[in-house]
C-alpha cells in the first residue's frame, strides 16, 4: 500500500513537470513557425523588389519614349548637295531707310540724301555644297531677289512719293555648322555679293492727281552678307532653317552721274550748294528657308 502511494506521489510529482514541457515544447513550436513565416516574407520581399523596381523603371522609360523621340543622328547621313529655297522680310538701315516728309520734290539736295524706303522683303535660291566628312564646313552660292518700297506725302504736302528700290543678289561664300551629329545646329554664314539694282520713284499731284515716274539705270554694286541660324533636319531627305542676316549692298563701286540721269548716285557729290555724302545701302532681314538633301 504504502509502494502504492509512493509511486502515485512520483507520477503526480511528475505530471508538473511534464505539462510545464509541453508548454515550453509549444512554445517553442510556434517560436519556430513564427521565425519561419518572417523569414519567408522577408525572401518574398528581397526578391520582388528588384523586379517592381524594373517594372517602374520601363514603365518611366515607356512614358519618356513616347512623350518624346530621340533626335536624329545626322552623322550618317550627309548629303552631297543641299538645295533651299528661302523667303523674308527686310528692314532698310543706314541711308536706305528715310522720312518721306523732310523730301522736297521741287529741290533735289533734299531728295538726294537718302533713298527714303521704310520695308521690304527678299527671296531666293540656295546651294550649299558640303566639303568635309561630317557636312559641317559648305561652299554656299545663292541668288536673292530684294525688293524695298515706301509711300508718303513731300514737305509741301502737295506730292505724294513712292520710292521702289530693288536688286538682284548674287552670292558665293562659306558656312559653318557648330554640330553634324544633332538633328538642330546653330550655323554661320557670309557671302560676298554682286548687286544689280534698279528701280522706280513714282511722284503724284495730290491736287490735280497728275503722276509721273522716274527710273533708276541698272546700277551694279558689290558687298557682303553675314547670317547666322539655326537649321532643323526633319528626315533624311528635307530640312529647315529659320535666321538672321545683315547685308551692306554697295561697299565697292559707288559712282555719282553729273548728268542728271536716275542713277543711284551713292558717291559724295554736291546738289544746289549742299554737300551730299556718300550713301551706304545697308539691311537686316529675317528669313525662312525649306532645304533638299541631295545623295548620289
Amino acid at each position: 500500500m504504502k509502494r502504492q502511494n509512493k509511486i502515485h506521489a512520483i507520477c503526480h510529482a511528475e505530471q508538473p513537470a511534464r505539462q510545464s514541457f509541453g508548454a515550453d515544447g509549444c512554445e517553442g513550436s510556434r517560436n519556430h513557425k513564427t521565425i519561419f513565416l518572417a523569414g519567408t516574407i522577408f525572401i518574398l520581399i528581397l526578391f520582388s523588389y528588384p523586379l517592381h523596381s524594373q517594372s517602374i523603371l520601363n514603365l518611366h522609360e515607356n512614358k519618356i519614349s513616347l512623350k518624346s523621340k530621340p533626335p536624329i543622328d545626322v552623322s550618317g547621313i550627309k548629303p552631297d548637295l543641299i538645295l533651299s529655297v528661302t523667303g523674308g522680310f527686310s528692314f532698310p538701315l543706314a541711308d536706305l531707310k528715310g522720312d518721306l516728309n523732310t523730301v522736297s520734290s521741287k529741290n533735289t539736295a533734299t531728295s538726294s540724301r537718302a533713298y527714303f524706303e521704310q520695308w521690304g522683303f527678299n527671296a531666293g535660291l540656295q546651294a550649299q555644297l558640303p566639303v568635309d566628312k561630317k557636312s559641317r564646313l559648305r561652299v554656299t552660292m545663292s541668288l536673292i531677289y530684294n525688293q524695298f518700297t515706301n509711300s508718303g506725302i513731300d514737305s509741301s504736302g502737295a506730292t505724294s512719293i513712292e520710292p521702289n528700290l530693288n536688286f538682284i543678289q548674287f552670292g558665293l561664300g562659306a558656312e559653318w555648322a557648330f554640330t553634324s551629329i544633332s538633328d538642330i545646329t546653330p550655323y554661320i554664314n557670309i557671302e560676298a555679293n554682286a548687286n544689280i539694282f534698279g528701280g522706280s520713284i513714282n511722284f503724284t499731284d495730290i491736287n490735280s492727281g497728275l503722276s509721273y515716274s522716274a527710273d533708276y539705270n541698272p546700277d551694279t554694286r558689290y558687298g557682303f552678307t553675314a547670317a547666322a541660324g539655326v537649321e532643323k533636319t526633319f528626315n533624311r531627305t528635307f530640312g529647315g532653317y529659320l535666321g538672321i542676316k545683315y547685308c551692306m549692298a554697295n561697299v565697292l563701286g559707288k559712282a555719282y552721274d553729273p548728268t542728271g540721269a536716275r542713277e543711284l548716285d551713292d558717291e559724295s557729290f554736291t546738289a544746289n550748294g549742299f554737300q551730299i555724302n556718300a550713301k551706304t545701302i545697308s539691311f537686316v532681314g529675317v528669313y525662312l528657308g525649306f532645304s533638299l538633301y541631295i545623295r548620289d
